[in-house]
């Protein structure tokens, strides 16, 4: 077994009467009211602090205190609530009601424990018979069953965790962009600040898709783009919870709700108790300039402009009549590099040490002028993938300066990957610019951070064709 809880305690002050505050019959039904009696006397030698609990998890299963052992307790906030069903057999509770430096999630076989431990709830939580493991890529508190983590039983979270009557107003913490997320906020209570659905969750109508797909399982994820900066956190809502089939919002607003990862632990996700959590901005959306040349069938039997990258050496950056460039001021951009003899673009933000990195690459002038039908594809294929990070768009005056440009947004289809490995390629789709003349410039836009977002996304095979 792993080291026992590393912390500095005095278990001098040994009261009989400690253990005499609750009678054992009222453990018979779970806990509802709250309880100050107890937990007012429980001494201060017996609480150690927030930090050291997490601290106890270094890099697999770790148990705290024996169940016969002296009890030590922690304190905690509470900051879920199972009432919508978005939430099941768990709660996430952190260190303080505003500005917490620690979070994490308790595993717990009950259901409806918005009744016992409602948000704001002061908790004292006895570390013995514990254990604590990263799980799913989320720090988790749970019994410890032969030194492995295991669902806290309801008759352990009876004897385990104790509401005061204190409730307090949780106050989230804003986020401006989804480079701001990383570990350390995982299990906290976060707002994001002016952001929207992405605009392909809405029809001609402006109806928005529902919470939750019909067709999903478990979970559904929909992208919340931060208008700021047009970069992606996922909102992960229950197929169980009440609301599932309820139209997301047009509009742009705040959302408040607790951050953590996906079932495969591919990504980080935002998790609402309500949508009460969602409190609308009626200023209306801040999507880009789309695409749009219609949806007639487009291509043809005449290559415009190809690029496959094979006739760069490896790792080049300067490729004849394309912008590369990183408008940030870093150094990182994207490389052509090679595997299993096939060359591409690529770019990450890895070992860069840039967050945020924002990066282009943009093709040599395809003019259009002798041509119809004009159709643009393109390969991309991600790796190692923690979030959506490379957008295409198209310019006809670009003069070199990627920010001075009027840029459309392409509709394409983009490469995903797990989280620890390579996806496939993935082809982009028939993306139509044939209502384009004169000059035309594709770009590949990479938004991340080292440490952050840092998917790594190749390009490949990028072709325009069309007729004469």
């Amino acid at each position: 077994m792993k080291t026992i809880l590393k912390i500095t305690i005095s278990l001098l002050f040994i009261a009989a009467s400690f253990t005499s505050c609750v009678d054992d019959k009222d453990f018979d039904t779970p806990q509802v009211a709250c309880d100050d009696a107890f937990t007012s006397g429980i001494s201060a030698d017996k609480i150690t602090s927030f930090e050291n609990v997490v601290n106890n998890y270094v890099d697999g299963f770790a148990a705290f205190v024996d169940t016969d052992a002296e009890e030590i307790y922690f304190i905690a906030y509470v900051t879920s609530s199972d009432l919508k069903g978005n939430f099941y057999k768990e709660i996430y509770v952190q260190d303080s009601p505003e500005n917490p430096s620690y979070g994490l999630k308790l595993d717990i076989d009950i259901r409806g424990m918005y009744a016992k431990y409602p948000i704001g709830s002061k908790l004292y939580i006895k570390l013995n018979g514990l254990g604590i493991e990263k799980s799913r890529g989320e720090l988790t508190l749970g019994e410890n069953s032969n030194e492995s983590l295991a669902i806290i039983r309801e008759g352990i979270a009876k004897t385990n965790i104790f509401r005061t009557c204190t409730v307090e107003t949780i106050v989230a913490k804003t986020i401006a962009s989804s480079t701001e997320i990383d570990e350390t906020l995982l299990g906290k209570y976060i707002q994001l600040t002016n952001v929207q659905f992405n605009y392909s969750l809405f029809n001609a109508n402006n109806e928005g898709a529902p919470f939750a797909d019909p067709n999903d399982l478990y979970d559904t994820h929909r992208d919340i783009i931060f208008c700021d900066d047009n970069t992606v956190l996922k909102l992960e809502t229950s197929s169980f919870a009440q609301y599932a089939d309820t139209p997301l919002t047009h509009s742009k607003f705040d959302i408040s709700g607790v951050l953590s990862r996906d079932y495969g632990d591919n990504n980080y996700v935002l998790k609402i108790n309500s949508p009460d959590d969602i409190v609308k901005n009626d200023s209306g959306r801040c999507d880009p300039v789309f695409l749009d040349c219609g949806d007639n069938a487009v291509g043809g039997s005449v290559v415009i402009y190809q690029e496959d990258f094979e006739s760069f050496s490896n790792n080049a950056t300067t490729l004849t009549g394309w912008t590369n460039v990183n408008v940030l001021g870093g150094s990182r951009v994207f490389k052509v590099k090679s595997y299993s003899g096939n060359k591409y673009f690529e770019g990450s933000p890895y070992s860069s040490g840039e967050n945020p990195l924002e990066m282009w690459a943009v093709t040599p002038a395809i003019n259009l002028d002798s041509t119809t039908d004009e159709e643009l594809t393109f390969k991309t294929k991600a790796h190692h993938d923690d979030g959506v990070v490379l957008s295409v768009y198209v310019s006809t005056d670009f003069t070199g300066d990627v920010t001075t440009a009027t840029w459309a947004l392409a509709n394409a289809n983009i490469g995903t990957a797990p989280s620890s490995t390579y996806g496939s390629w993935v082809n982009s789709g028939s993306i139509n610019i044939s209502c384009l003349s004169g000059d035309v410039y594709v770009a590949f836009k990479y938004e991340g951070g080292d440490g952050v977002f840092e998917t790594g996304m190749r390009i490949d095979d990028v072709k325009v064709t069309g007729n004469n």
